[in-house]
């Protein structure tokens, strides 16, 4: 899958959805994927866009590549 159908997956999912295949991929130790890091990516945007304030989120929930 190229990474805009990735985007556009991730996108599309719930948040549920999201931490749901985050914690599958964590838990099969797939750490590296694209897949992941899209994960992430896009947990954090929801949660930048969920506090008004513009605060980071404390924990990045995975490692720059």
């Amino acid at each position: 899958m190229s990474d805009q159908n990735n985007q556009a997956g991730t996108a599309s999912m719930s948040d549920d959805m999201l931490l749901s295949r985050l914690f599958e991929l964590v838990t099969a130790g797939e750490l590296d994927s694209n897949e992941l890091a899209q994960l992430d990516a896009t947990i954090s945007q929801r949660l930048q866009q969920n506090y008004e304030n513009g605060q980071q989120p404390v924990v990045k929930l995975v490692r720059a590549a």
